[in-house]
């Protein structure tokens, strides 16, 4: 849950050997205190494999949201140029100018202000979609 909610993106080198251990640690004790059979030595044998591991299963996590919003971005963010665009280089700027909008003030999270000009945070219906397409989704994760 760390890993999700506090810092989603680490750095491999320090993840392993920062929370990743930890987690292992503390899985360690919990099973210890709760009279669970470990293997004589099998942690300090293999603790930082066991933390590679953890680590490798946080990047799919992160690969897996990434696909779900690959899948979402540009339709719901309606990323698209208009058709009466000539050339590749006005398209591309139009997406891109149009991407740099979304980004400026984290408006890519915001619905679309209501009848009284407010925009409600978090609120845009892609974070809804890229939600419960990777929450809800019946891939395992």
């Amino acid at each position: 849950l760390h890993l999700m909610t506090d810092d989603p993106f680490p750095p491999r080198k320090m993840t392993i050997d920062g929370i990743c251990t930890e987690i292992i640690i503390e899985l360690v004790i919990k099973y210890e205190e709760e009279g669970l059979e470990l293997e004589a030595g099998f942690y300090p044998e293999y603790g930082r494999q066991m933390a590679i591991i953890l680590y490798s299963d946080t990047q799919t996590f992160h690969s897996e949201v990434k696909k779900c919003v690959t899948r979402s971005v540009v339709d719901d963010y309606h990323l698209f140029p208009p058709e009466n665009l000539q050339s590749e280089i006005e398209r591309i700027e139009f997406v891109k100018n149009k991407a740099a909008r979304l980004l400026e003030n984290a408006q890519f999270l915001r619905r679309a202000p209501d009848s009284l000009g407010k925009t409600s945070n978090f609120a845009h219906p892609a974070l809804k979609k890229v939600c419960l397409a990777y929450f809800y989704s019946s891939s395992d994760k």
